[in-house]
């Protein structure tokens, strides 16, 4: 080898290793510089920690989960959340609504992230309460009783979008509202013409009222007791006011389910059980105080149950998947999906001989345990589930089941960056083929409505269920 080439080489050694030690002295430096800053944070984190440490001491709600702050919750179809985190206790949620019609009223929904601050204090049962600040209006036809809403307008929006609204834009916006949700051309009519005719102070309840809810909003969680790690499932209970019942601190309730979105799995690849727990929230509902009216539907009463710890189970097989749920003084649910054919059975069954709420069966589709064609679609709040509608003059149903979100163990970690020395590791989601999932949660509703002439006139009944279901394999 000649003295040039030797040289070259040399020359090329010593610019490499100047290449590494400015790479290694760019680490250094940014790790110092970051260092300095991680303890800056570090002494405010601990201040802060302290504080909130002393004020939210023994509290439980959602510490069954490692990183709560990095979890994804779905609130039936229509609302997601993600837990805010202070000092390792959950201070409030960042909470998503997504508007929705319906032929008795406008569930806002301003599709927008809402910060809702935690109002209670520390508990020990799992549940956190949340304060809401909503607007809710309401019109009545005095003639024929038929009444219209609007639910859930955050009260920031309610000053910049309906506070000045003249009765001709409100009218429109409820006349496009009904017709969205395929109310009839009558009742449509009559709730354009009632708001039309207000003076557009909104205070009077025949052409309209806004009224100031200072609610709340309670997350029941019930994933600690299975236990669980990863996911977690439970009811929401608000912010609406069951207006009918005797109680006026019982609030209509959703289920909600979700979990650490790391930590999400694949559905498994062979037949597995789950064990674990169920909750259930039942409102019966009527319009007695408007008969006739289609339209001022509320509720009487609102109980909830649960299963015995680890007496709900689900198995998941090949063809079809099995949920039952056992209710301690209500029915059994039994739930059977076909996973190719999309069709699935619902079953009530087994009603307890001492039990003081709801003794009439509830129907499905007037046959239990007959299989229906269920599609799966995409819910607003970006959650997958099964739906089956089944609507007549005097009779209707409405099903929705989530498709189950499993968890599990993430082992799969990355680097941050390829080749570079000092990049952050990284967490995957687990997803893996190979992953068996050692979680599972599942939520559903059944809505039932009855009309039936009494005396003359049309009367609605009926009975609006959700649960939510966790469970852990054994496998």
């Amino acid at each position: 080898m000649t003295n040039r080439h030797l040289f070259s080489l040399s020359r090329v050694k010593v610019l490499v290793l100047a290449a590494m030690l400015l790479g290694f002295s760019a680490c250094e430096e940014r790790i110092e510089s970051g260092q300095q800053q991680e303890q800056n944070q570090q002494m405010a984190d601990s201040r802060q920690t302290t504080t909130n440490e002393n004020a939210m001491s023994g509290d439980t709600f959602m510490r069954h989960l490692s990183n709560p702050d990095a979890a994804t919750f779905y609130n039936s179809l229509y609302a997601n959340f993600t837990p805010s985190v202070n000092g390792g206790y959950v201070d409030g949620v960042f909470f998503t609504d997504y508007g929705h019609n319906t032929p008795h009223g406008w569930y806002y929904g301003s599709n927008n992230v809402r910060v809702l601050n935690r109002t209670d204090g520390p508990t020990t049962d799992g549940t956190a309460t949340f304060g809401v600040d909503n607007y809710n209006f309401l019109v009545r036809d005095n003639a024929t009783w038929q009444t219209w809403q609007i639910q859930n307008v955050p009260a920031d929006e309610y000053s910049s979008v309906f506070g000045s609204m003249t009765p001709a834009v409100l009218a429109q916006r409820a006349r496009d509202s009904l017709t969205v949700a395929g109310a009839s051309a009558d009742y449509t009519n009559t709730i354009y013409n009632a708001i039309l005719s207000g003076d557009g102070t909104w205070t009077a309840e025949g052409n309209g009222k806004w009224t100031l809810d200072n609610s709340q909003m309670k997350l029941v969680s019930k994933a600690a007791k299975v236990p669980l790690r990863y996911s977690d499932f439970g009811l929401n209970q608000g912010p609406i006011r069951v207006a009918g019942a005797i109680d006026p601190d019982k609030y209509e309730t959703s289920s909600y389910i979700g979990g650490m979105s790391a930590n999400r799995t694949d559905a498994p690849s062979t037949p597995m059980r789950f064990f674990g727990t169920a909750v259930v929230s039942v409102m019966p509902i009527n319009d007695y105080d408007y008969a006739g009216a289609r339209g001022g539907l509320v509720g009487t009463d609102l109980r909830t149950f649960t299963t015995d710890s680890l007496a709900a189970t689900y198995s998941y097989g090949i063809n079809a998947d099995t949920l039952t749920m056992r209710f301690n003084g209500w029915y059994d649910l039994v739930l059977i999906r076909e996973h190719g054919s999309e069709q699935i059975a619902l079953g009530f069954g087994a009603y307890p001989a001492v039990s003081d709420f709801m003794t009439g069966k509830t129907k499905w589709s007037g046959n239990e345990n007959t299989f229906v064609n269920a599609p799966i679609n995409k819910a607003p709040n970006g959650i997958d589930f099964s739906s089956y509608v089944s609507e007549s003059e005097n009779y209707s149903v409405y099903v929705n089941i989530s498709e189950p979100l499993f968890y599990g163990e993430n082992t799969d970690i990355t680097t941050g960056l390829d080749y570079v020395y000092c990049g952050a590791p990284r967490r995957a989601k687990a997803s893996s083929s190979s992953t068996l999932p050692q979680e599972v949660v599942i939520s559903g509703e059944y809505k039932e409505y009855n009309a039936n002439n009494v005396g003359g006139e049309i009367l609605v009944t009926g009975l609006e269920i959700s649960f939510a279901f966790g469970g852990m394999s054994r496998e």
